[in-house]
Parts: structure tokens; C-alpha cells; sequence
């Protein structure tokens, strides 16, 4: 009998300071001490190889690091070892769900998000999974699914900010405004911190004002998203339409003379002298368009406005930079009238390609897309041109300029126009979408594995001469 005692206490207390080295645990992750979590995950799978929760720390934090095979690995691993299925599983799934949503695989993200939004024991974990679920299916257009989710979420808990930015979108892409625009106000009064939410909330809400003709209270919602300068996707999006509202609503701005096509606005500055060639450059760039438009598949809330300016000089004035530019999210493009013709037209069909939105942004991918897509030059010629410019140059590989955008523009553009020139034939139709609309590095790198990205970016290396 004594032994038995003896035997149920030793279990007992093994069991209390596994609990007591797991809270631990998820307290250095929650800190954000990754280092400290990382090694002390390592030590308890050591010391026990069936710590289901240990292995799924380890793998949210490989997933915070953006490294997504391993966080694959360790979450898929943590799964399998929780087999009575408790909030360990839910929360691995929901970890797991957003490895494969930052890598470009959205239904496998969308399906892991299900199941965690069906495991999840806590009502806090559940909000998670649900909110998350939401956010992703709102990129993919199904709202309606999305809204009974952000609902769900704030009937549990109605100081959810991100739910409400959640909410706000749907009801904005659905053209409802009037309740777009209370739930982005509720999520900008609820996030105290002032965080992506809020910077994200108002860059929407001046969308509405610049739907419904407010530009002067666009401006100001802009001006704030700007101002939390920390979050940069936001506060890219915000001055891209800070400019084009500089131009709507410069007094200087001249009359233009507007033909429009089946694709396209165009707004030409001075048609003097043009003579037939006006309507030869209409044809010849709505054909462009629908050449382009055979790879992106872009669905666009409008026509594409393609302003073609004779005065630079007024251009600038008026926009506040050189041409040529464009506003893919406004449709919107300034121009010259000797630009290469698939150029600008590109970045707006890229932008909305494949019936979605552009998620991430890096401008070696952006341009270089442009570039690809210009409709001047071959495939060797852009091959040869991108090796001529980067010939005695201190790059090393193409990676050195994929992820830094600052770049000189000289090299950044003849050299993405010839990696996505080369991603387009390389890849499959499916891969090179999600390049295209993720647009980083190391979504790609997630997306086709760590073998097969080094030899993708090794051949291309060698391709430009780079060693």
C-alpha cells in the first residue's frame, strides 16, 4: 500500500512540474523572449519527447521567426502527440493555420483555422481562431461566412477591436458604408494601444469619405494613418492615396480631354498635335491590357484611369512626384506619353490579380512584375540587361536586392523585370500568383520549400553572372 502512496505522489509531483515548466513556458513565449522559449522547449522535448505543448511553442515561435517548414514540423508534431484532442491541438492548429496563410497556401490555412475554430477549448483561443478565420476569408470574398465569425466574436466579447476592423471590412467591400464605417470607427476607439488596427481603420474609413466625396475628411484619416508611422504597410497605402488626392485636388490640375475604352479612362492633358495617334495609343494600351490580363486574371472594382501628361514639370507640382506612377488600389495611373505601354497598366492588374487583392509588398517583386510585363524586349534581352547593369557590382546574389527596396532604382528594375521574367517560366501558374501577390521573400521561400527556393535563386544567380 505504501508503494502504491509513494508511486501516485511521484506521478502526482512529475505532473505538477511538468504544468508549473509548461506555464513557464508559454510565459517567456507570450513576453515575446523567443531565444529563452525556444531553449527551453528544446530542453523539455529532451527531457520528455511527448511534450506535445513543447513542441508547439517551439513551432509558434519558428512561425514568429518566419520560418515556416519548421514551424510546420514541430505544430504538426505537437498534433499527433495530443491525441485527447485539448486546447493544445486547437491552438497548434491555429498556429498551423497561419503558417500556411503567410506562405500563399490560403485553403490549407482556411482549413486548419476551421478545425482550430472546432477544437479550441477557451473562449479566449476560440475568439483567436475565429477572428483569424475571419481575416482570412474576407481575403478570399466570402463574407458572408467572415461576418457570422466577427459577429460571433464580439457577441463573446465586444471589446474585440480587431473583430470590428474585421466587420468593417466586409461591410466596406459589400458597399455597405454607413456600417463600415461605424464598426472602423469602433475598432480605432477600442485599440488604446494605437496599433495596426487603428492605422488600418483609418486608412479604410478615408476610403468611404473618398467614396463619398469627403475629401477634405479623407485627408485628415489619411494624415492619421501616417502618423503611426510604425505600421508600414498601412502608412505605404495611405501616402499612395495622399498623393492621388493631391492631384484630384490641385487648382492647377488642367482640364483634360477624356476617351474612354472598354478597359480604360483616359485623360489626356493636351491632345494638340496628336493628330490619328491619339487613338492609335488608346487601342494599342487597352490591347495591352487584355494581354496582360490572360496572366493576372484581375478583377477590378473599376476602369483604370490612365492620365497622360504632356507637362512633367506640372505633373510634379501637382502630384508631388516624377512620373510615371501608379495607384493600383485607386485604379489610377500618371503617365507620359512615350512610357513603355504594359508598364503602369501592370501594377494595377497585378495589384487586383486573380479576383484578390495584393497582400504583401516588396518592391523588387513589384516593379520587377512591371518590368516583366512592359512589353518591350524579349526574354534574353531583359536576361542580358540585368547582367550587363549588375556587371562589377557588389551583389552577390539576387536575394541582395529582393529584400532591400532601397536599392538603386537602375538595378532594382532591369533586374526584378528579368527574376520575375524567369519566375513566370520557372514556376507554375499557381506558384507564380502567389509570388506575385505575396510578394516577399520568405513567403516564397515557405511556399516552395527551402530546397527547391535555393536552387530556384542559384540558377538565377548564375543566369546574371552573379556568384
Amino acid at each position: 500500500m505504501r508503494a502504491t502512496v509513494t508511486l501516485l505522489a511521484i506521478i502526482l509531483f512529475s505532473t505538477v512540474a511538468l504544468a508549473q515548466s509548461n506555464a513557464e513556458l508559454d510565459t517567456l513565449y507570450r513576453h515575446g523572449k523567443y531565444a529563452q522559449a525556444l531553449k527551453m522547449a528544446n530542453e523539455l522535448i529532451t527531457a520528455d519527447t511527448t511534450n506535445a505543448f513543447a513542441y508547439g511553442i517551439s513551432g509558434a515561435v519558428y512561425l514568429e521567426q518566419g520560418k515556416g517548414n519548421e514551424a510546420t514540423l514541430l505544430l504538426e508534431k505537437a498534433i499527433r502527440l495530443d491525441q485527447d484532442k485539448t486546447e493544445i491541438s486547437g491552438w497548434s492548429h491555429t498556429q498551423l493555420g497561419s503558417v500556411y496563410v503567410r506562405a500563399g497556401l490560403k485553403e490549407k490555412g482556411i482549413s486548419e483555422l476551421r478545425t482550430a475554430v472546432a477544437l479550441n477549448k477557451t473562449e479566449a483561443q476560440e475568439k483567436y481562431a475565429q477572428y483569424l478565420l475571419a481575416d482570412v476569408l474576407i481575403t478570399s470574398q466570402q463574407y458572408a461566412e467572415a461576418a457570422t465569425l466577427a459577429k460571433a466574436v464580439i457577441s463573446k466579447d465586444s471589446l474585440y477591436a480587431q473583430a470590428y476592423l474585421s466587420l468593417g471590412s466586409i461591410y466596406f467591400y459589400t458597399k455597405v458604408y454607413d456600417s463600415a464605417a461605424y464598426n472602423f470607427k469602433r475598432a480605432i476607439a477600442l485599440n488604446k494601444d494605437r496599433s495596426w488596427v487603428s492605422s488600418w481603420s483609418h486608412a479604410h474609413l478615408a476610403e468611404i469619405y473618398i467614396h463619398n466625396n469627403k475629401k477634405d475628411s479623407a485627408i485628415e484619416e489619411l494624415t492619421k494613418t501616417v502618423d503611426l508611422g510604425h505600421i508600414k504597410p498601412s502608412v505605404k497605402f495611405a501616402e499612395h492615396l495622399l498623393d492621388s488626392l493631391g492631384a484630384e485636388l490641385s487648382k492647377e490640375e488642367p482640364k483634360w480631354t477624356v476617351i474612354e475604352s472598354e478597359h480604360m479612362i483616359f485623360n489626356f492633358q493636351d491632345t494638340t498635335g496628336w493628330g490619328p495617334s491619339v487613338n492609335t495609343f488608346v487601342k494599342k494600351h487597352d490591347s495591352a491590357y487584355v494581354v496582360n490580363n490572360e496572366t493576372f486574371h484581375a478583377l477590378l472594382p473599376k476602369k483604370i484611369t490612365y492620365k497622360v501628361w504632356n507637362d512633367k514639370g506640372m505633373a510634379k507640382r501637382v502630384t508631388g512626384r516624377e512620373l510615371g506612377f501608379t495607384r493600383p488600389g485607386q485604379c489610377l495611373s500618371h503617365v507620359t506619353r512615350n512610357q513603355s505601354i504594359g508598364h503602369e497598366i501592370t501594377h494595377t492588374l497585378s495589384y487586383w490579380g486573380w479576383g484578390q487583392k495584393q497582400v504583401g509588398f516588396a518592391k523588387f517583386i513589384s516593379e520587377g512584375t512591371a518590368v516583366a510585363f512592359n512589353l518591350t524586349g524579349n526574354e534574353q534581352e531583359k536576361y542580358a540587361e540585368a547582367k550587363a547593369i549588375l556587371h562589377g557590382s557588389n551583389f552577390h546574389s539576387v536575394l541582395d536586392i529582393w529584400d532591400n527596396d532601397k536599392t538603386e532604382e537602375k538595378i532594382l528594375y532591369p533586374v526584378g523585370g528579368a527574376f520575375v521574367t524567369y519566375l513566370n517560366k520557372k514556376c507554375s501558374a499557381e506558384e507564380f500568383k502567389i509570388i506575385v501577390l505575396y510578394q516577399t521573400s520568405s513567403s516564397a521561400r515557405n511556399m516552395l520549400g527551402e530546397e527547391r527556393f535555393n536552387k530556384v535563386i542559384k540558377e538565377f544567380n548564375e543566369l546574371i553572372g552573379l556568384r
